[in-house]
């Protein structure tokens, strides 16, 4: 399945059409849910997206791609209307057991469903949809931002899990919901039934989000006659109260919290729900004679704690309920406590006077058959039996009552326990922080009833040392140092708004790893007035400093480790680092055992300092969101930048290093040019004794106008003559009988004089081209070599048809004589003009290239002497 998305390619496209294409053609728009989208962890995500102006099918395919984080540049695919293929095999598993899936709204519209969200499904999620617009017109994606939080909702019921009552009577349940979330969300509390037979559940009254009140159906009536009503009786406690109880409301009742977040198109989302445990009430049908009563007890919660309120509850079964009058007192084990009178008149007992003066003690009609009793708060003497007796009262015509049959109600045990704090502290159980990155802890404090204070304290480790102390808050809100860190920057407690109590450590350091414990202590006041903490709960965080040296990761490359003389070297030093100063040093080894040497150095100051020479070496840096790049480049290579290659990088805190990480090394070689040098030879020589001959080479091309080269010229193995690439001239021949030059060409002449058959042979001209490259250094190339054949005859061939010639004896001895004169001749003027001659020699000497020319004037100096 073929998608194309890249956007230079879309508006090349769009430049290069004619623009009448576009006149009144739609364009096809993408859209997808705004985000930022948080959801929770195991919970249900959809995300909606469209596509309008379009041509082509009226069903249109859309597909769903995650970006990550951590890699954000990489699309992996999930999936897709157009079939199966399109999805990669993280997401396989889940799209085949339709945990994730696409549900079809209609041809232009989809919602991208999951439904157990994982935490690594954070990303940004793309909507695209296939071109069947004939041409590129508009836009065939959308993206939107997925965060998928960790469930910190909590729904708690701690009242019995049986409930038994009578009709009419009164059920009070309660049931405790928070949620500990970093985001801002409302909770909604829901009451339900799930009655004996019933598939469902069934909503019997809640409180939404905005706390508004809503009755379920069927309870609407009693919600107006305030008989089923729920409240929000502190931060997190929700109760529901049933009155005048039916036999209809017998079953398994409980809450329903659900979370709810606001979405940027301010459109309300449940991104969490949790049920508490049910409690299982039965509601028994009253079976009294006409003529008779029963009185009934009962305790909304028996196990209460310090400072709670008991609530006992007398009710009295009768069928003749109105006409009849009753007096109701309340006892604990054999004591009474008090007693409410037909009329209303309340007696109490005189060990309880003074808790009824201030309060503490109620005791009030509620119902025509329920009479409340209320102590608050309790204490550890409340605890006991509680029943309470009931006297029917016989009211005369004057308005005297007289007391009658009674009845009593079982007992019901109350036990009281030291007060248990609704304080509660969480923190994440584990963090990771980057070394040099501010450390920052959250405690979150839910449920206090009084001041409080706070403590920090940490190890190093997870177990084995002890904790010492770090800093503290005063519940009048003084922070307080602990004395080894009194010198310790940006490091501070505080609270905020919400309650939550943060530590800020600043520049994290190894040693903050280790285990923190936060412990937040309640205080209250005595009946002496005497301050002291009544409950003081702890937890712990498990911190990981990941050093500099861990995060730090450099890697050379290039893809010019093999290039020619004159080319261009280019080495990356590629580092991935967090947000630290960096340095940077490029080093070079001449081989793996030498000493390294510096090339430059990048300080973490931003200064330069170049160390070895810089030989055309120039430094670069490229920034990305990903990573920093390093650029040394030599523009135009030298053979003597062949070598290793090196780049360290070090981090720092400040002005300290962290951190140091070389390099593998990476070798480069600069290699010498082809050779495209060619030599041809002069043509073949042929002469007699005596005579003198002239043999030349000539370079026909050569790699590079700027080329020089030295030339030798061999015969039968020896070296004759030769010239370096300076024209150095160096002649070899002991008889002084050659001589060499150059010409324009450049044509390299070798020069024989009073040749011998001796001299016959091939001659070979050896031409080899020198260099020079940008460092000014001398290299040489293969060599090429040209021959040239010489033949040297003892006698000239004779001519066809001259008579032959005979020289005489007396001929051959005169021009003997001759030369023996002209030989004495030329060493007397070789002594009258020494000095003339020393200075000839030392000019040859100078400049090789006359010595053919001296030659050539000794002949003529022995040629004029013979004269």
């Amino acid at each position: 399945m073929s998608r194309v998305w890249a956007m230079p390619q879309l508006w090349a496209l769009l430049i290069l059409a004619p623009a009448y294409m576009y006149v009144g053609q739609a364009q096809r728009m993408v859209t997808i849910q705004d985000g930022p989208l948080y959801r929770v962890k195991g919970f249900h995500v959809a995300i909606t997206c469209s596509v309008s102006g379009f041509k082509g099918k009226a069903e249109q395919d859309f597909g769903f791609s995650a970006y990550r984080a951590t890699r954000p540049e990489q699309e992996i695919q999930i999936i897709s209307t157009e079939g199966a293929g399109f999805t990669y095999a993280a997401f396989s598993k889940r799209v085949r057991g339709k945990d994730i899936w696409i549900e079809r709204l209609s041809g232009s519209s989809v919602v991208f469903h999951i439904n157990n969200a994982l935490l690594e499904d954070t990303a940004e999620i793309e909507c695209h949809t296939p071109n069947t617009d004939g041409a590129y017109f508009g836009t065939y994606n959308a993206k939107t931002s997925l965060h998928v939080v960790e469930d910190n909702l909590n729904a708690i019921y701690s009242g019995p899990s049986s409930v038994p009552l009578f009709e009419g009577d009164t059920l009070q349940l309660e049931c405790q919901a928070s949620s500990q979330t970093l985001h801002h969300t409302h909770l909604s509390v829901t009451w339900l039934l799930h009655g004996n037979g019933e598939a469902e559940p069934r909503p019997v009254i809640g409180l939404d989000r905005d706390l508004t009140v809503r009755p379920g159906a069927g309870y609407e009536e009693r919600y107006n006659s305030r008989q089923v009503l729920i409240e929000k009786v502190e931060e997190t406690r929700y109760q529901l109260r049933m009155a005048k109880l039916q036999q209809g409301d017998q079953g398994r009742i409980f809450c329903r919290v659900q979370e709810w977040i606001q979405d940027p198109d301010r459109s309300w989302v449940n991104v969490a729900e949790r049920d508490a445990q049910a409690a299982d009430v039965a509601v028994k049908a009253v079976d009294i004679a006409a003529d008779s009563f029963a009185a009934r007890i009962d305790v909304a919660k028996a196990d209460l704690q310090e400072g709670e309120a008991v609530e006992v509850r007398c009710s009295v079964q009768t069928q003749k309920l109105p006409e009849l009058f009753f007096t109701v007192a309340w006892f604990k084990g054999e004591q009474e406590l008090v007693r409410l009178g037909p009329r209303g008149r309340l007696t109490v007992a005189s060990a309880y006077e003074r808790r009824e003066r201030e309060g503490e003690l109620r005791a009030a009609k509620t119902t025509e058959k329920d009479y409340l009793l209320t102590l608050r708060p309790v204490s550890a003497e409340d605890q006991g039996a509680y029943q309470c007796r009931v006297w029917l009262e016989q009211r005369s015509p004057s308005g005297v009552f007289s007391q009658g049959q009674s009845e009593q109600s079982q007992p019901q045990q109350v036990t009281i326990t030291p007060k248990v704090s609704g304080l509660r502290v969480s923190m994440v159980p584990s963090l990771s922080v980057t070394e040099g990155a501010p450390l920052t802890l959250s405690c979150n404090v839910s449920g206090p009833h009084g001041e409080l204070s706070v403590a920090w304290r940490h190890r190093t480790d997870s177990q084995g040392s002890s904790f010492s102390d770090v800093v503290s808050l005063s519940r009048e809100g003084v922070m307080e140092l602990d004395p080894q860190f009194s010198q310790r920057p940006a490091l501070r407690t505080f609270r905020l708004a919400d309650g939550t109590v943060v530590l800020e450590m600043g520049e994290a350091g190894v040693a903050d790893a280790g285990v923190y414990e936060c412990t937040v202590s309640e205080w209250s006041r005595d009946s002496g007035g005497e301050v002291k903490t009544t409950f003081s709960p702890s937890q712990e965080c498990s911190v990981q400093v990941t050093t500099l040296d861990e995060l730090v990761k450099v890697a050379l490359r290039s893809r010019s480790v093999n290039v020619e003389v004159n080319k261009e070297i280019r080495l990356l030093c590629d580092v991935r680092a967090p947000k630290v100063p960096l340095s940077v040093t490029w080093l070079y080894l001449q081989t793996p055992s030498s000493k390294p040497q510096t090339v430059v150095s990048l300080l973490h100051t931003g200064d330069v300092i170049w160390g070895r020479e810089r030989d055309g070496y120039q430094l670069s840096t490229i920034v990305t969101a990903e990573h920093t790049q390093y650029a040394l480049a030599v523009t135009k290579a030298s053979l003597r930048n062949s070598g290793l290659y090196k780049c360290e990088v070090g981090a720092y805190l400040g002005q300290t290093q962290r951190a140091n990480k070389p390099s593998y090394p990476l070798g480069v070689q600069v290699r010498k040019p082809a050779s495209t040098l060619s030599v041809t030879p002069s043509p073949p020589q042929r002469s007699v004794v005596n005579s003198d001959i002239q043999v030349s080479c000539t370079v026909a091309k050569a790699t590079s106008n700027s080329s020089r080269f030295n030339v030798t010229w061999h015969v039968g193995g020896r070296v004759v003559a030769g010239s370096d690439r300076d024209g150095v001239v160096m002649l070899h021949d002991a008889g002084k009988r050659t001589g060499m030059s150059t010409i324009p060409g450049p044509t390299f002449q070798l020069a024989l004089r009073q040749t011998g058959a001796s001299d016959s042979g091939v001659y070979m001209c050896q031409v080899q081209e020198w260099l020079q490259d940008p460092s000014g250094e001398w290299y040489s190339l293969p060599s090429q070599n040209a021959t040239v054949d010489v033949t040297i005859s003892e006698k000239p061939a004779p001519v066809k048809g001259s008579p032959d010639v005979t020289i005489p004896v007396c001929v051959v001895v005169m021009v003997i004589l001759a030369g023996a004169l002209v030989f004495l001749a030329v060493m007397l003027r070789k002594a009258t003009k020494s000095q003339k001659v020393n200075k000839n020699s030392l000019w040859a000497k100078s400049n090789p290239a006359n010595q053919a020319e001296r030659f050539f004037n000794h002949e003529e100096t022995k040629a004029e002497a013979a004269m």
